[in-house]
């Protein structure tokens, strides 16, 4: 089909996320609530005028931002529109007696779990909180089928830039980004057959990790997503990256190790495939780390556990699964293409499926200035009763690495599978081990469970 210049359909990771909620009734089936958000506190001053011109330059500067999803003949298809007014709150957050840290977190759960309306431009919203002249909170919401949580910190460090130069008195002199429309049109729907071979081998025979709900899915009930969420202090998180740093793993393949533990002991199986989610194979394209735009992949990782008897055995194990996997990274609409077979049996009705992931985009994990400007991200958080949405077969583990080596973990979950103690439980048993191993990652395991029925 040919579409006009500025017309084109869904990328192969769009077209895998609306699959996910294809009978929920939303805009082309995006879910009930899928948005991305973040949000940050500035200190120096904050003009409330000049950011929202410097936030019409970066809705200029980026398609996505003010692109719409529509009905086309063949189809939802996404169209480029012109350049519109910002959308910005300002609030004055006061003083509370827990402290603006405290603040800031209820200011950003609060923006983040309102209303947000995908038929109406921009697709970012943002939301200035102020403390005082100097220190205020920024939050970004945004619609994920076209802008994911990647794509938040490009957006921010150009608004930053943006914002510093109308407070300069001049214009931002930024390059022209790359176009996600540009993406789309040259990416293929696989990868190479070497990968698609691999996968088959890979997961041939494989079982999918996967645990029980509390309660059946409701078709008729759309499922409302909570987020819990939890801090591993910085001595716990500064061991986790020691460890990784002497064994040569990432911190994902640290922490994704004693959740593999974890779910061996909820589920009793060893040798099977929990999925992940990854910046997506688009952007490792060095262009692509500039590209706002939705790259999002879910790749299936299979790892033998058994016969490890240490956590250190573990994440030996984790680690070669890792660098095995990930050079093979297809999108995931392509694995389900060329290799039905093994992603049907990967499927198992009635139960909900963990997934993890470990992928902020790493600039927008540090605190940095633009002219007279700092902007820090705000990673503490409290918990959500309603957060973006997921679907109600799965329970999603975000996990957010501070480079002073706190880590924040956030648990999506549905409200309709899972009583809120299940969820604590879980965590709390997490917490547990991830810190008995990492104390002493040579001390042999404790026994996982062996009957499988309850839970596989």
């Amino acid at each position: 089909m040919v579409y006009a210049e500025n017309r084109f359909p869904f990328s192969i990771e769009q077209e895998f996320l609306r699959g996910q909620h294809q009978e929920d009734g939303s805009t082309a089936g995006f879910g009930p609530r899928p948005i991305s958000s973040g949000g940050w506190r500035l200190t120096g001053p904050v003009d409330a005028d000049l950011l929202r011109g410097a936030l019409e330059d970066v809705i200029a500067r980026h398609e996505p931002l003010r692109t719409m999803v529509i009905r086309g003949a063949d189809g939802w298809e996404q169209e480029v529109r012109d350049p519109c007014p910002a959308r910005l709150q300002v609030h004055d957050l006061g003083d509370d007696p827990d402290g603006r840290g405290v603040r800031a977190e209820r200011f950003l759960d609060k923006a983040e779990s309102g209303h947000f309306d995908a038929d109406q431009l921009p697709l970012l919203w943002a939301y200035l909180g102020r403390f005082d002249d100097r220190d205020a909170v920024l939050v970004l919401v945004a619609y994920l089928p076209l802008i994911d949580v990647w794509s938040l910190g490009i957006v921010m460090d150009d608004l930053a830039a943006c914002y510093a130069a109308r407070l300069a008195g001049g214009k931002p002199e930024l390059p022209d980004p790359p176009r996600y429309r540009d993406y789309v049109r040259r990416a293929a729907a696989g990868g190479s057959d070497s990968s698609f071979e691999y996968w088959r081998e890979r997961l041939a025979g494989a079982r999918p990790v996967v645990i029980a709900a509390d309660r059946p899915a409701n078709p008729d009930h759309p499922g409302v997503t909570r987020v819990d969420r939890f801090q591993i202090d910085a001595r716990l998180g500064s061991a986790a990256l020691r460890l990784g740093r002497a064994t040569g793993s990432s911190p994902f393949m640290v922490i994704f190790a004693a959740q593999l533990i974890h779910l061996q002991r909820m589920t009793g199986v060893s040798d099977g495939v929990v999925w992940t989610l990854t910046p997506g194979p688009g952007r490792r394209h060095e262009w692509a780390e500039a590209t706002v735009g939705y790259f999002v992949n879910m790749s299936p990782l299979r790892t033998d556990i058994s016969g490890c008897v240490t956590y250190r055995d573990v994440l030996a194990r984790v680690r070669a699964t890792c660098l095995e996997a990930f050079p093979h990274e297809v999108p995931f609409v392509g694995l389900a293409q060329r290799a039905p077979e093994v992603i049907a049996g990967l499927e198992q009705g009635g139960m909900v499926v963990p997934g993890f992931a470990v992928f902020q985009n790493p600039a927008a994990s540090k605190t940095r200035s633009a002219g007279a400007v700092e902007y820090a991200p705000v990673r503490r958080r409290l918990s959500q009763a309603q957060g973006p949405g997921i679907p109600d077969d799965a329970i999603l583990w975000t996990i957010d690495i501070d480079p002073d080596g706190e880590i924040f973990c956030a648990v999506s979950s549905s409200t309709d599978r899972f009583e809120q103690a299940t969820v604590d439980r879980m965590l709390a048993e997490f917490r547990d081990l991830f810190g008995r191993v990492l104390a002493d990652p040579d001390a042999p395991l404790a026994g996982a469970r062996t009957h499988e029925g309850a839970h596989s």
